[in-house]
């Protein structure tokens, strides 16, 4: 058998390109035959012939076709073709090639008479474009996270996660939380957006928002995560919010007098429906007041007294008080407040009136005694404020006996004297401030003997009463008639 090495001959046919939904093949079919270089006439010799599907598909119906010339006997091929040995040309249906895949025919025959032994292959094929489009069913699925309780205080922290739980890209997707009535962002806002734009299959995406209650409640929130074509997917949330609120009252004497403690009593109630936590309670004392004591806990600083309770819970109280002495007449405006965490400040206002007690003493006195008939004695009016208010319009009237004659008087404030020479009545004193003093004298000659009684009387703005001092003096021995005084 000769070699089938040096001569060869090869063909190209190209493939077609066409694109119907998807992309075709490009490239060619190669065909390639490899002969001897010489044979003898008689003797069997082998050629082979190579296709090769050089495109980057599938090509099908391939059939290769190969016509030797009139002195050429086909004695056999592997493959076998579909024809017989006899029929010319010899094909070759080889079906379907897929890309870069190569067949390769050996053909076994001899050369019947001298001359060139020739041959034509060719090769057809059936082109494929194949196209591929996936169906894609994004599906978008959300989770909402939120605390379940906070203070009205407190910022809540919402966390949002959307997934596309589907096939294919989901677009343009959204996350939209209207909030409910009493509930906003930090910036006041009633509405959250945020575009969280495409999500492939299988992945996520997350967005956050921290809100803020107006009042206590239970918050019921529904968030609702949009994109193309009708996408949705939605999560709830329930918050409540709950809060402390602080009352505080504050009592004490509507009236006080100078010098007098002045006890005052404060409670804290807890209306709310949270505990109240870090409770400061302060009672703040004016001018005017020396702070005497403080109920257990209460701590005295500058013009404060400050009691802090631990925590307070709904419904409970607390109470407090705090001793004072007014030291000057004033009206007081007392107040106490109270705060905690997260509750609102509260105060109590009461109004004390603090007076001053003018006491004014009352003293008349003889300045000797007894009196010889026809002597003069000397008589001293002192009144002396010992309290703590002024006293005012203080007036003096003097009851004599018949057994006095009135000579001369003095003192503080001028004096008339009634027709008779009886009563001597001083003008008023408008004013004498506490722990001063003032003084009234009248001298009186002693008429007959006797044991005689001076009788006082004072009078002022402050008192509802009038006070009477009386003074007794014995007068002895008697007196002429040229030593007896016209009334």
């Amino acid at each position: 058998m000769s070699n089938p090495e040096a001569l060869q001959f090869s063909g190209s046919f190209p493939a077609t390109d066409s694109h119907l939904g998807g992309r075709g093949a490009i490239g060619e079919v190669l065909l390639t035959k490899a002969l001897p270089k010489q044979v003898k006439v008689g003797s069997p010799f082998e050629y082979v012939i190579n296709i090769q599907n050089q495109t980057g598909t599938a090509v099908h119906q391939v059939i290769v076709r190969d016509e030797m010339s009139t002195n050429f006997s086909l004695m056999g091929a592997n493959p076998a073709p579909k024809s017989s040995l006899s029929d010319v040309p010899a094909v070759w249906n080889l079906g379907s090639m897929v890309p870069n895949e190569t067949r390769r025919i050996v053909v076994r025959g001899k050369a019947t008479s001298g001359g060139p032994v020739t041959g034509c292959a060719t090769v057809t094929y059936v082109p494929t474009v194949c196209s591929v489009v996936p169906a894609v069913e994004p599906k978008l699925a959300m989770t909402k996270t939120a605390p379940q309780a906070v203070m009205i205080c407190d910022p809540i922290p919402v966390q949002f996660t959307v997934s596309n739980e589907g096939t294919g890209v989901a677009r343009n997707v959204r996350i939209v939380d209207d909030l409910p009535q009493g509930m906003t962002t930090m910036d006041g806002q009633r509405r959250f957006m945020v575009n969280v734009g495409d999500i492939p299959a299988g992945e996520s995406r997350a967005a956050n928002i921290t809100l803020r209650a107006r009042n206590r409640g239970r918050y019921e929130n529904t968030a609702f995560a949009q994109g193309d074509d009708g996408l949705e997917a939605r999560a709830s949330t329930t918050t409540t919010v709950s809060e402390p609120k602080l009352e505080i009252t504050k009592d004490g004497p509507a009236k006080r007098y100078i010098g007098h403690n002045a006890t005052y009593n404060i409670k804290v109630i807890n209306r709310g429906d949270a505990v109240a936590r870090d409770v400061i309670v302060e009672d703040t004392l004016l001018a005017g007041a020396n702070f005497i004591s403080a109920s257990k806990g209460g701590r005295h600083a500058g013009n404060k007294v400050t009691w802090r309770v631990p925590e307070l819970r709904p419904s409970y109280s607390a109470t407090m008080s705090v001793t004072i002495k007014p030291t000057g007449a004033s009206t007081m405006q007392q107040m106490a407040t109270a705060r905690a965490h997260c509750a609102a400040a509260v105060d109590a206002r009461m109004q004390t009136r603090v007076e001053g007690i003018p006491a004014i003493l009352l003293e008349v006195i003889d300045v000797e005694d007894p009196i010889e008939v026809g002597a003069d004695v000397t008589y001293v009016i002192t009144v002396t404020n010992q309290g703590s208010a002024p006293g005012t319009n203080i007036s003096i009237i003097a009851q004599l006996e018949d057994t006095q004659r009135i000579v001369t008087t003095g003192g503080a404030t001028t004096a008339s004297r009634s027709p008779d020479g009886r009563t001597v009545t001083f003008s008023p004193l408008k004013y004498l401030a506490p722990k001063q003093r003032a003084k009234w004298e009248m001298k009186i000659k002693a008429v007959r003997e006797g044991d005689v009684r001076m009788r006082v009387q004072m009078q002022s703005d402050q008192i509802g009463r009038p006070v009477i001092e009386t003074e007794a003096t014995t007068f002895y021995g008697e007196m002429t008639g040229a030593d007896f005084p016209a009334p």
